[in-house]
């Protein structure tokens, strides 16, 4: 809200239209409120779009879903106010992605599915995106490996990670990532009415976040000395 005038951020404030709601808290009430209710559904067109199965998710099953991608994002170095790039199309993952980057603290960089090498190269660097989630491919288009291509091209780009198989080298299978984070990372912590629970208790997440904050900083500082 710090891009809007003051007049119109007390405007909005007093009809009610923003508040001090966060996202991720708002989805925690949610699956504690909804349980076992569909949360998200696929498109039926799905195959023409990318690559796996028609999904339905639950609550839970969405709220598990986003912190394994969270954990991944956190154990691949991404951190509170990083600059995460989405190019997906409207599927479960989709959903899936934005809310794991907001759970960290990270910034969401959505590109529509249009955008090929011009925008996505001259975007990412004015946004200075440091990890791109993409799919293997997006209609007929090989979406990871084009992104991927770029990255000599997008100096802040630190790793490029997709959805679906036949990944090019070099980029992070995320399907896999998320279906190994429950193990990798221990008990889950659980939410009240909830089956599922998350992947990690709140402890492990703020000790996960606290460290990429450490070591961004000390990124930063090795790369602008004074």
């Amino acid at each position: 809200m710090g891009l809007h005038p003051a007049e119109r951020v007390r405007e909005y404030r007093d009809k009610g239209f923003w508040n001090d709601d966060m996202i991720d808290a708002l989805l925690r009430e949610r699956v504690a409120r909804d349980g076992d209710i569909p949360a998200l559904v696929d498109p039926l067109n799905r195959a023409a779009l990318m690559d796996g199965p028609v999904r339905t998710l639950t609550w839970p099953q969405l709220d598990e879903q986003v912190s394994r991608l969270a954990q991944v994002l956190l154990d691949e170095g991404v951190g509170p106010e990083d600059v995460v790039g989405i190019q997906l199309p409207n599927t479960v993952e989709i959903v899936v992605a934005f809310l794991a980057i907001v759970r960290i603290g990270a910034i969401v960089a959505p590109f529509p599915v249009q955008y090929r090498a011009h925008e996505l190269t001259h975007l990412s660097r004015v946004a200075q995106v440091q990890a791109f989630l993409t799919a293997s491919r997006i209609g007929q288009r090989p979406a990871a490996a084009e992104i991927a291509g770029l990255r000599p091209q997008i100096g802040s780009l630190r790793w490029v990670g997709a959805f679906g198989a036949d990944l090019p080298d070099g980029v992070i299978a995320l399907d896999a990532r998320i279906e190994a984070a429950p193990e990798r990372y221990g008990a889950r912590g659980g939410l009240a009415g909830s089956p599922g629970g998350l992947v990690a208790g709140p402890e492990r997440l703020r000790h996960d976040l606290l460290d990429v904050r450490h070591r961004s900083r000390a990124q930063r500082r090795a790369a602008h000395p004074l």
